[in-house]
C-alpha cells in the first residue's frame, strides 16, 4: 500500500484564480487536485465518486455490515485495534502528506494525531462496559427484569473535516467500526488526499472488504449517502452539518458533529492579562482560524480592554507565518482558497464600516505566494456583525468590551449558536457561578477549551445542535438502545390485564402508602440521624 503523491512541480505561470478554475474543471470531468494552499504546488490529484456508484458502494458496505455485526465486541475491538496500529505505522508518511495537504504546521500535525491516539485508546479500553448488556430492575417490580443492549445501527456516513482528517476520520471511523457498523468516510474536496491514504490502508489491512470506504464527491453524492445512511458524523462546514440535521430529521436519524466554530472568551478585570492575550491568540489564530473550535467572540471589561488589546498585537507580532510549515514552522498557517480570502477581506470591511476598529492586519498577507490572511483585531465588534456571525475562518480576535460579568453572560446567551466558554479570572468562585449562568456544555476556567479530553465524562445534550461526543461516549452514539422486558412471575398482575379494577386500586393504594409512609419509618429515620 501507498500513500498518495505528494511533492509535485508547483503550478507555473498561474495564479490562484487559474488554479480554482483548473480544479472546477477537472472536477466536471471526474478528478480533482489537491493543491497546498502554503505554496500552490500540486500535491496529488483523485477521483471525485458520483452519486450512483456511491449508492451502489453503500449497498455493498450493508451487506459487508450484515456479516461483521455478528462478530462479539471483543473481536471487533481486536480487529480494530490491528487496524489503528496498522495505521500508525504509516504515520510518518501520513504527517508529511496532512502537512502538504492542509498547510499545518509540523506542530499542529503531531498534535491532531496525538489527540487521536488519546481518544481511540479510551474507545478500546471502555468499548466492553460502554456496549455490554445491562439488567435494570427495582425490588418492587419482583418478576419482571428489563435488560438493556446496544445494537449496531448499520451504515455510518462520516463527513471528513479539511483541517482536522486525520483525527476525524480515524476516531469516528474506528467507535462505528466495534459497535458494529461500516463506515463510509466522505472526504473533504479540499484535503482529500489523506482520508484515501487512510482508506487504502484500511483495504491492505483484514478488514472486511467493503466495511471501510472513502469517497470524494459534491453535495449530491454527499446529500445520496445520507438519505440512505443510519447515521452521520459530520465534521464539515457547520453551514452542511446544519443542513443535513434538518434533512435528516425526519428519518429521526442521529446527526452528530460540530454544528458552530464560535467559542467564546469572558476576560474580568482580576484576570491575568498576559496569559488571556496569549490565549485569545492561540484560540483565535492558530491554524488560520481553521480548527474545529476556533475562538470567535472575546468579551472584555472596560477596565482591562485597553492593556488587553496592548497584550493580543504583542502576542501576534511574535508569530511566525507566512512560510512552509515543514521547512520552516509557521503559526499562522493559510487559508484554502481565495474566496475564503475575499470573504475575510470583505467582513473586516463590513465589521470597520459598522463602528467596528481596526487595531492590526485586516488583508490578505502581501508578498506571500500562499493563500495568508494576516492575524487580525477588532475592537468594539457586535453581535450583529458578520465577522461573528459567518462561519468562515480566519486569524480574527474580535473583542468587545463589557461593562460587568453578567452584561458578558447575557450578551453570549443572546448571541446563540455558541459552543465551549473560557472565563479568565483570578476568582474562581466568580467563574464557577458565571459557568452556571451561561449553560454551555464546555466552560473554561483560566483554560482556553480548544478539545474535549477523551476521557471526561460524557457530554449529555449540547446548548444548540447536534451533539459532538468524544472518545468511547461515541460508541452508544453510534448504536441503538434495545430494552428486552421479560416476565417471569408477578407479584402484582399487570394493570391491562386485570379483572378486579377495584381491587386493583386498592392494592396499589396499600402498596404506595407503605412505601411512603410517614410514621414509624420516620421515627427510626430521625432517632438514628438526628437533625437531618
Amino acid at each position: 500500500m501507498k500513500t498518495q503523491q505528494t511533492h509535485t512541480p508547483p503550478l507555473s505561470k498561474t495564479d490562484i484564480d487559474e488554479r480554482s478554475r483548473k480544479n472546477k474543471q477537472d472536477s466536471d470531468e471526474g478528478e480533482l487536485h489537491s493543491v497546498n494552499p502554503v505554496d500552490r504546488t500540486i500535491v496529488g490529484k483523485t477521483e471525485l465518486t458520483a452519486p450512483d456508484p456511491a449508492v451502489e458502494l453503500f449497498e455493498r458496505a450493508r451487506e459487508a455490515q450484515r456479516g461483521w455485526m455478528r462478530q462479539p465486541v471483543e473481536r471487533r475491538v481486536r480487529k480494530s485495534r490491528m487496524l489503528f496500529h496498522e495505521l500508525l505505522d504509516w504515520r510518518e508518511e501520513l504527517l508529511e502528506l496532512l502537512v502538504d495537504e492542509t498547510g499545518k504546521n509540523g506542530l499542529e500535525a503531531r498534535w491532531e494525531l496525538w489527540k487521536t491516539c488519546e481518544e481511540c485508546q479510551d474507545i478500546f479500553s471502555k468499548a466492553g462496559d460502554e456496549l455490554g448488556a445491562q439488567r435494570q430492575g427495582r425490588w418492587w417490580t419482583p418478576g419482571r427484569s428489563a435488560q438493556c443492549s446496544w445494537q449496531p445501527r448499520g451504515v455510518v456516513v462520516v463527513v471528513a473535516s479539511g483541517f482536522d482528517p486525520l483525527q476525524t476520520t480515524i476516531a469516528p471511523a474506528l467507535a462505528a467500526l466495534i459497535a458494529g457498523n461500516a463506515v463510509i468516510v466522505v472526504a473533504d474536496q479540499r484535503a482529500p488526499l489523506v482520508v484515501q491514504s487512510l482508506t487504502n490502508i484500511a483495504t491492505a489491512a483484514e478488514v472486511p472488504e467493503h466495511l471501510w470506504s472513502g469517497l470524494v464527491g459534491g453535495q449530491k453524492m454527499v446529500d445520496a449517502l445520507a438519505d440512505r445512511a443510519d447515521a452521520i458524523v459530520s465534521y464539515g462546514p457547520p453551514a452542511m452539518t446544519r443542513r443535513l440535521a434538518r434533512r435528516q430529521g425526519e428519518r429521526m436519524i442521529p446527526v452528530l458533529g460540530r454544528w458552530t466554530t464560535r467559542d467564546v472568551m469572558i476576560v474580568l478585570n482580576d484576570a491575568d492579562i498576559e496569559r488571556a492575550a496569549r490565549a485569545a491568540v492561540s484560540g483565535a489564530c492558530g491554524g488560520a482560524g481553521r480548527r474545529r473550535r476556533a475562538l470567535r467572540r472575546i468579551y472584555v471589561q472596560d477596565s482591562v480592554v485597553a492593556p488587553f488589546v496592548d497584550a493580543v498585537v504583542e502576542e501576534i507580532g511574535t508569530l511566525r507565518k507566512g512560510r512552509n510549515g515543514r521547512d520552516d514552522p509557521m503559526y499562522v498557517g493559510p487559508l484554502f482558497d481565495r474566496e475564503e480570502l475575499e470573504t475575510m477581506e470583505r467582513l473586516v470591511d463590513e465589521a470597520s464600516e459598522a463602528g467596528a476598529r481596526l487595531v492590526a492586519g485586516g488583508r490578505a498577507r502581501p508578498r506571500c505566494r500562499g493563500l495568508f490572511f494576516e492575524p487580525t483585531v477588532l475592537t468594539g465588534v457586535e453581535e450583529s456583525m458578520g465577522i461573528w456571525q459567518d462561519d468562515s475562518p480566519g486569524p480574527v480576535v474580535a473583542i468587545a468590551p463589557v461593562q460587568a460579568p453578567a452584561e458578558a453572560v447575557r450578551r453570549t446567551r443572546d448571541g446563540k449558536r455558541y459552543g465551549s466558554v473560557s472565563i479568565f479570572t483570578k476568582n474562581r468562585e466568580v467563574a464557577r457561578n458565571l459557568s452556571h449562568s451561561l449553560g454551555s456544555p464546555v466552560v473554561g476556567i483560566n483554560e482556553l477549551v480548544c478539545d474535549v479530553p477523551a476521557s471526561s465524562p460524557p457530554v449529555r445534550g449540547a446548548l444548540d445542535g447536534p451533539r459532538d461526543p468524544v472518545g468511547a461516549d461515541r460508541l452508544r452514539h453510534l448504536s441503538r438502545r434495545v430494552l428486552q422486558v421479560e416476565n417471569r412471575w408477578s407479584a402484582l398482575p399487570n394493570v391491562l390485564e386485570t379483572h378486579q379494577p377495584r381491587r386493583m386500586e386498592k392494592t396499589l393504594d396499600k402498596a404506595l402508602a407503605l412505601v411512603h409512609r410517614r410514621g414509624w419509618v420516620q421515627k427510626t429515620v430521625d432517632a438514628i440521624m438526628p437533625g437531618r
